[in-house]
């Protein structure tokens, strides 16, 4: 009888222990997926376009600790500079709707630094395709636990030829999922 009782306690003790974590790829990281929608300032250099704003949204995959593959679509509107307006430009804003990827390091659970690759469309006047390169370093304010504020100050290049260069100010509310 003793015998018995003990098998039947190995038998469910085996069925209770746990070897190792039972994790899902995303739940070993700290920096969990995202997506995010914001807007954006522009103040471009060297051209003519005076101001720029616009909004995007962002998907944020992570890949490894403190590294994860983003995502963004954008939309920017450009306002040129009034000794340009007249013939050869339009009086209307230029719209530019980059497609990029990249990925997005952590320095900490708050601090990041991102750089993305793409292409986009200029929806407006030229009608044509460009390249975009940017970089930008931004500040994560958590509001709670999968809500946060995201801030970030960055550098776009965007064109081939004729490149729009400009330092961009954006504010994006982000909300995590695991």
């Amino acid at each position: 009888m003793m015998k018995k009782l003990l098998a039947i306690a190995l038998v469910l003790i085996g069925f209770c222990a746990k070897a190792q974590e039972r994790k899902t790829v995303f739940e070993k990281f700290s920096n969990n997926r995202a997506i995010g929608i914001g807007i954006s300032g522009y103040l471009p250099h060297g051209n003519f376009f005076k101001n720029g704003y616009g909004a995007s949204v962002k998907s944020e995959w992570p890949i490894a600790q403190d590294l994860s593959l983003i995502g963004t679509l954008s939309v920017a509107r450009f306002n040129y500079k009034s000794e340009f307006k007249g013939e050869a430009l339009p009086t209307k804003p230029a719209t530019f709707i980059p497609l990029t990827a990249g990925a997005r390091y952590f320095l900490g659970d708050k601090i990041y630094f991102e750089g993305l690759v793409g292409g986009g469309y200029v929806a407006d006047f030229h009608k044509s395709a460009f390249l975009s390169i940017e970089a930008s370093a931004g500040y994560i304010m958590r509001l709670n636990k999968t809500n946060s504020f995201d801030f970030s100050v960055g550098y776009n290049n965007w064109g081939s030829g004729e490149n729009l260069k400009a330092t961009v100010l954006k504010v994006a509310y982000r909300a995590e999922w695991f």
